[in-house]
């Protein structure tokens, strides 16, 4: 019995039951979420303008222009696809150097998150009703799938008003994974783990906003891709691995 045939549309709940897709859900969630957030800050920014001056003068805004800053974020990752029927959402903590260009924003991050397993997975190979085939019972739990990325980063800034705006670009870079899964067959227990690094890529779009001359608020959404070939247990994910992330990062300049 090879498990490296056996894909994830094939293994169900320890229930019997098959798995069904959520990971609409977490995207709808989080979009309105981020659109909430992101309208509340635009209003709330809006309201202030009268007492606020970009590029000069107020509380200094016009500091986030140029030069460095060391950015502290953390996110709300939900994974999408066939990746989200084995994990649940994880929250990714990362650091940044940015380095401010007038309308554009350079930076590179270090992160860090791990994905913990849904239920244990339960199936077997076959029907041994004609007497001929004996079924074998196998149980799979994953354990938690650790990510540690490193990447660059690179967003063009819109000013809307004062004191507030809009960026969009994308990340690239390398996901570091380590991920590990033990099964039992016919009460036989082996575990089995992989570490691979593969390509990582995020569109994202978000806004940001200067407290003061030396502080600033940045909320984001992104769609992250990273092309890992297999599970843990071998079986294919499909050619690529998204996930969905919203989250703050506070930003102090240098």
């Amino acid at each position: 019995m090879n498990l490296n045939n056996q894909t994830p549309g094939n293994l169900l709940n320890a229930n019997g039951t098959p798995y069904h897709k959520s990971s609409s859900a977490y995207l709808k969630v989080m979009l309105t979420l981020m659109f909430t957030c992101l309208l509340g800050t635009a209003m709330a920014q809006w309201r202030s303008h009268g007492n606020l001056t970009y590029g000069g003068g107020g509380n200094g805004a016009s500091n986030f222009d140029s030069g460095l800053a060391l950015s502290f974020g953390a996110a709300y990752d939900a994974p999408l696809g066939d990746f989200g029927q084995f994990f649940k959402p994880a929250v990714n903590y990362n650091v940044s150097l940015l380095n401010y260009f007038e309308d554009f924003t350079v930076g590179l991050t270090l992160g860090y998150h791990s994905y913990k397993p849904k239920d244990q997975i339960s199936y077997d190979t076959g029907d041994a009703t004609d007497g001929t085939t004996d079924v074998i019972d196998i149980s799979v739990a994953y354990k938690n799938f650790k990510v540690y990325s490193a990447y660059l980063s690179g967003v063009y800034n819109i000013n809307l008003a004062d004191d507030f705006r809009v960026y969009l670009g994308a990340n690239l870079g390398t996901y570091h994974t380590q991920s590990a899964f033990s099964y039992i067959v016919d009460d036989v227990e082996t575990t089995s783990s992989t570490s691979q690094t593969q390509l990582y890529t995020a569109p994202k779009l978000g806004v940001t906003f200067p407290v003061s001359s030396s502080f600033g608020i940045s909320v984001e959404t992104k769609y992250n891709v990273f092309f890992a070939g297999s599970s843990a247990d071998g079986s294919s994910f499909g050619s690529s691995v998204k996930t969905f992330s919203g989250g703050v990062n506070l930003n102090f300049k240098l």
